[in-house]
């Protein structure tokens, strides 16, 4: 067995992960398994009840049902969607399109709400929610060729409303030890 993006499930029971068979669960031990999907996906997260993965395929954002095995695709093409984290309450989520973070409801008729104008040249990626779910932290990255730094990120906090980010963290060209 070979695999990637590995995730233990809350409840200690499982760890989830994905390879080029699909998507699949082991308990610890790994004496029991279970092949979930025959296609590969990405970011894998679990729900917070231990009966949902939550992963990126080519069509957006999915649930899978780890008792039947059914899959549900979530209201966006991952053609705008690189990196994701939800809320604990798991009906909202951010994610990140490589140019911006961006807030979606996945109860009722959902629309994006963007979060962040990153008006830098460079990227903006893997955002992840504050432990009270008012702040997301993420990575900013400027682009090489405009600003003559080869490579880092800096760490940015916006608040869960939006505006104006701030950067906690900057971007150092060099290892910072």
């Amino acid at each position: 067995i070979n695999g990637d993006n590995a995730a233990w499930s809350p409840d200690g029971s499982w760890i989830a992960y994905s390879n080029y068979a699909g998507v699949a669960i082991i308990s610890p031990t790994g004496t029991d398994s279970l092949q979930l999907t025959d296609e590969m996906y990405d970011e894998i997260r679990w729900s917070k009840d231990s009966t949902k993965i939550f992963c990126l395929d080519e069509n957006g954002l999915c649930s899978i049902d780890i008792s039947t095995k059914a899959k549900t695709t979530l209201n966006f093409p991952q053609s705008q969607l690189w990196a994701f984290a939800l809320l604990p309450d798991e009906n909202t989520v951010v994610y990140d399109n490589l140019a911006n973070i961006y807030k979606l409801n996945l109860t009722g008729t959902p629309a994006p709400i963007k979060l962040t104008d990153n008006s830098l040249p460079g990227i903006v990626h893997t955002p992840k929610w504050s432990p009270d779910g008012n702040s997301i932290a993420y990575c900013a990255e400027p682009d090489s060729n405009a600003t003559g730094l080869n490579w880092g990120s800096g760490i940015n906090i916006v608040a869960k409303e939006g505006g104006n980010s701030h950067e906690i963290v900057s971007q150092q060209e060099g290892w910072i030890w």
